[in-house]
């Protein structure tokens, strides 16, 4: 039972903890200029992983692919996979993309300054 309820209380600090400004920051250095994000939402798995599913829309698949890559390529995400695709009226690719945020390492409060 405490078990349980320190699991849950840890789940809650680290929900707490993931940074928006962050993931945005991985985006602003990754997306392609065709490519557009229309939704963004985050989850944390029982193992502590955060998993985005990120709603994108490209004018073609190359583009979608780029931002893929360029993702997993930085370090910010693992595993990222297109887990839905459709092309809409518009001609555009409407995507949902999934994969396993790697937020940055946390510096603690204090570390780093001088005396």
């Amino acid at each position: 039972m405490v078990a349980s309820a320190a699991r849950e209380a840890n789940a809650i600090i680290d929900q707490r903890a993931f940074s928006w400004t962050d993931l945005l920051a991985q985006f602003e250095v990754t997306l392609p200029p065709d490519v557009r994000v229309t939704t963004i939402q985050p989850r944390l798995e029982r193992a502590g992983d955060f998993i985005v599913a990120i709603g994108v829309e490209a004018r073609r698949a190359e583009d979608l692919d780029a931002f893929i890559e360029a993702l997993e390529t930085r370090g910010g995400f693992r595993n990222v996979l297109s887990i839905q695709e459709q092309a809409n009226t518009a001609g555009l690719i409407q995507a949902v993309i999934e994969g396993a945020y790697l937020p940055p390492p946390r510096t603690p409060p204090g570390a780093g300054e001088g005396r």
